[in-house]
């Protein structure tokens, strides 16, 4: 028997997705992806065994052509299988969408999230602070 070292069962994106913490330039993405059993079994990893989510970020609602940032974390069972990551690199006063993804299965993916940074702090609205969070699009 060999030990796993990422489940590839499969994930289920079971509380949908949210950003927060914005800054002009960054954003923080959440999603919790809890293991799921393959088709025709019961199995579910050992507590060890870590989940490998990936996102992109877009400056799109299609999610097409190149994604603006996108990376890929792992998550487990001692965080609930929750994750959050930071999108870098962005422009400032800006929406974006955001989707997450099994790393084992690309065509397992989250709902797609919409965000928004904040305005660059030197612009002429740096007085004005909104939090804005837009998960169900």
């Amino acid at each position: 028997c060999t030990a796993q070292v990422v489940w590839s069962g499969g994930i289920n994106f079971t509380h949908n997705v949210a950003s927060g913490d914005p800054f002009d330039t960054s954003v923080l993405l959440w999603t919790r992806a809890e293991p799921v059993s393959p088709a025709g079994s019961t199995a579910l990893p050992d507590q060890s065994v870590p989940v490998c989510v990936s996102y992109k970020i877009f400056s799109n609602p299609e999610l097409s052509g190149s994604p603006v940032d996108s990376g890929s974390a792992f998550s487990s069972y001692d965080v609930d299988f929750t994750l959050k990551v930071e999108a870098t690199g962005l422009e400032p006063d800006t929406k974006y969408w955001f989707q997450f993804a099994d790393c084992t299965n690309p065509n397992s993916v989250s709902p797609i999230g919409a965000t928004r940074t904040f305005a660059d702090p030197n612009s002429k609205y740096q007085g004005v602070r909104v939090i804005y969070n837009e998960s169900d699009v």
